[in-house]
């Protein structure tokens, strides 16, 4: 059987073109039944890490005045410089005066005060309500590290921001601005104590 030279010419030609068909697709869509390349498109650029939060920003208080990580963020500003001394100072010196020292003083205001802050339902409400936290009135009252948390949010509830400030709301409730009067001898009290406690501090 011959074949005529031109069939095979036309089979030659045929091939050629095959190939260059395959070859295109195979470039274009990376080969293979499963379509695209397995690999994909380039994956997105990483974005960047926020950057960290040092231990100085991360204590700073109300009106940017720094306060030590160990107390609230939302406390208010203690002193001019936000001396963290000075706040504790003045801390020490409220227990000094509300129990005397005491370990385990009695209940004041007919029992409504417990603790060695002598601390109310109604006032650990207010202040906890506004730090945020769900801390047991009967327990926490004793623990000092969270009556110094409650105090300093209960100041800035209601917009007392120096130490004698912190003290007269302390004593006198919301309404301590227009009780000055009657709350000059606690201020005397918690200044005098301030004067003679360091603890270390």
């Amino acid at each position: 059987m011959r074949i005529h030279w031109s069939v095979l010419v036309v089979w030659f030609i045929c091939g050629m073109w095959c190939g260059y068909c395959l070859g295109a697709i195979t470039r274009n869509f990376g080969g293979g039944c499963g379509g695209p390349s397995a690999a994909g498109p380039p994956p997105p650029a990483a974005k960047p890490a926020p950057a960290a939060v040092s231990t100085s920003q991360a204590a700073t208080g109300v009106a940017g005045c720094r306060v030590s990580a160990t107390f609230p963020r939302r406390s208010p500003a203690i002193g001019p410089d936000g001396s963290e001394r000075q706040l504790r100072r003045l801390l020490e010196a409220i227990k000094a005066v509300e129990s005397g020292g005491k370990q385990y003083p009695k209940a004041g205001d007919g029992g409504k005060s417990i603790g060695r802050f002598q601390v109310q339902a109604g006032y650990w409400k207010d202040a906890t309500e506004y730090g945020g936290v769900h801390w047991d009135w009967r327990t926490g009252a004793w623990d000092d590290a969270k009556c110094q948390r409650a105090i300093l949010w209960y100041g800035a509830r209601y917009g007392a921001k120096t130490p004698e400030e912190i003290a007269r709301c302390h004593n006198s409730g919301p309404a301590w601005r227009s009780k000055y009067r009657l709350t000059n001898k606690y201020w005397r009290k918690v200044s005098a104590a301030m004067k003679g406690t360091d603890n270390g501090y």
